[in-house]
C-alpha cells in the first residue's frame, strides 16, 4: 500500500497542495513506551479498524516513545510534527479547565466504563470544552480510563498513621489533595518516572493503577500494594487530532477516524481490567503483599470526597469555570447514567462497550461540522 507520512517536513508542501486527504499514513504518538496499554492495545486497535473502516485508505503510524514527550504533546500536535497523540490535559491544566472537570468528579463511580464514557459525552457536548480544544488546534476524540487507583509502596501501608511524613508519587491535583488529606507529603512528577524514584528512594510509594506495576515494571521495586480502589483516572484524550488534518479529511473518513477511535477505547478499557488482573497474579507471586487497609482508611477517604465535593464550586470559580454548579450536576447525571447503560450489558465485549458509546454519544454528532 502506498504511504505518504504527514510530518513537519511536508508541512510546505500540504499548505501548497491543500490536500492532506491524499495523505494515506498519518504520524501520531501514543507517546508511554512500548509496554503501555496505549502502544499495545489502545493504537493497534485503532489502527487496525481505521483501515478496516476505510478499505485501506488511511492508516496510521503510532510512534510510542523517542519522537513527542507527553509534556510537549501539545507543541507536537499544533506544530504538525504529529497528527495526532495523547494529551494528558492536567500536563496543560490552564488549556483545559472546563475539559478537566470530568476528571475533579472522577470519585463519582468506581466503574471505569461509565466514568470514561460519561466524560466522552461531557466533553463531545461541552460548548466551552470544545472551545478549548480549538484554540490548541485540536480535535477531540474521547476519553479513557485507567483502572482504580492504588497504593504501590516500598513499606508496608496498613492504616492511615502509616501514612504520616510519606513521600508519594502522584499525578494530578485529585489524586495529590487527596494523599496530602491522608498525611502524607506528594512529588508530582510523570508515572513513567515513578520506577526511578522508587528504586533511589525519592518516594517510597507511587499513586496509580495496578497495571503500572507492569507498564513501568514497579513490580521490580514495590513490597506492597494499598487496595483503596480510589477515582480511576480520565482526564486523557488519547486520541487528539490536529484541527488542520481532521478539516483535510472527508465526512465519511472523519466517521471512521471517530468510529475506529472508539474502538480503540472500548479496547483499552477492558484491558485495562485484564492488564490489572495478569499485575496483580504476578506480583502476588513475587511475594507482593495485597493489604486492605484498616477502616480508619476507608472512614478518611470517606471524608476527603465529601470535602472535596462541596469545595468543587468554589475551586472551578476560581480557575475560571464559568456556571460550575450547572457543569457539575450535568456530569453527576452523566455518570448515573452510564452506571446504569454499563451495568445493563448482557456481556462486556470489545464489541458490546464500543457499540454503546457509538450509540449513545457519536451517532448524534454531525461530522461535517464537529471540531470545526
Amino acid at each position: 500500500m502506498k504511504s505518504v507520512v504527514i510530518s513537519a517536513l511536508c508541512a510546505g508542501l500540504i499548505a501548497n497542495f491543500g490536500n492532506v486527504a491524499a495523505a494515506e499514513t498519518l504520524r501520531a504518538a501514543s507517546a508511554f513506551g512500548l509496554q503501555h496499554i496505549n502502544a499495545r492495545v489502545t493504537y493497534p486497535e485503532m489502527i487496525k479498524r481505521l483501515e478496516m473502516y476505510t478499505d485501506g485508505r488511511l492508516t496510521i503510524k503510532d510512534f510510542p516513545s523517542g519522537l513527542v514527550g507527553p509534556k510537549d504533546m501539545v507543541n507536537a500536535i499544533q506544530s504538525g510534527t504529529v497528527d495526532m497523540g495523547t494529551i494528558i490535559m492536567l500536563y496543560f491544566a490552564a488549556d483545559y479547565k472546563d475539559s478537566l472537570l470530568p476528571g475533579e468528579l472522577s470519585p463519582l463511580s468506581s466503574n471505569p466504563i461509565a466514568l470514561s464514557s460519561a466524560a466522552t459525552e461531557y466533553i463531545v457536548n461541552c460548548k466551552d470544552c470544545q472551545a478549548e480544544f480549538r484554540k490548541v488546534e485540536q480535535v477531540y476524540l474521547g476519553s479513557g480510563s485507567t483502572a482504580p487507583s492504588e497504593i504501590m509502596s516500598t513499606v508496608p501501608i496498613r492504616q492511615v498513621s502509616d501514612m504520616e511524613g510519606l513521600r508519594i508519587r502522584t499525578g494530578g491535583a485529585l489524586l495529590t489533595m487527596f494523599i496530602e488529606y491522608m498525611g502524607a507529603e506528594t512529588i508530582q512528577i510523570p508515572s513513567s518516572e515513578a520506577f526511578e524514584a522508587l528504586s533511589q528512594g525519592i518516594v517510597k510509594a507511587h499513586f496509580g493503577s495496578i497495571p503500572n506495576l507492569l507498564t513501568f515494571r514497579l513490580i521490580d521495586v514495590v513490597k506492597y500494594v494499598t487496595l483503596i480502589d480510589f477515582a480511576p483516572f480520565i482526564s486523557d484524550s488519547s486520541f487528539s487530532t490536529n484541527a488542520k488534518t481532521w478539516a483535510s479529511l472527508s465526512a465519511a473518513d472523519r466517521v471512521s477516524l471517530a468510529k475506529a477511535t472508539n474502538d480503540g477505547y472500548a479496547a483499552a478499557l477492558l484491558s485495562w481490567q485484564e492488564t490489572a488482573a495478569q499485575a496483580t497474579e504476578e506480583a502476588q507471586a513475587k511475594g507482593i503483599e495485597f493489604i486492605t487497609p484498616a477502616p480508619d482508611f476507608g472512614q478518611k477517604t470517606s471524608e476527603f470526597v465529601d470535602t472535596h465535593l462541596k469545595g468543587l464550586v468554589a475551586a472551578l470559580q476560581e480557575k475560571g469555570v464559568g456556571d460550575p454548579e450547572g457543569k457539575i450536576e450535568t456530569f453527576k447525571a452523566l455518570v448515573k447514567k452510564w452506571d446504569g447503560l454499563v451495568a445493563g450489558l448482557d456481556e462486556v465485549t470489545v464489541e458490546s462497550v464500543a457499540k454503546l458509546r457509538w450509540e449513545e454519544i457519536w451517532s448524534k454528532i454531525d461530522f461535517e461540522t464537529y471540531g470545526k
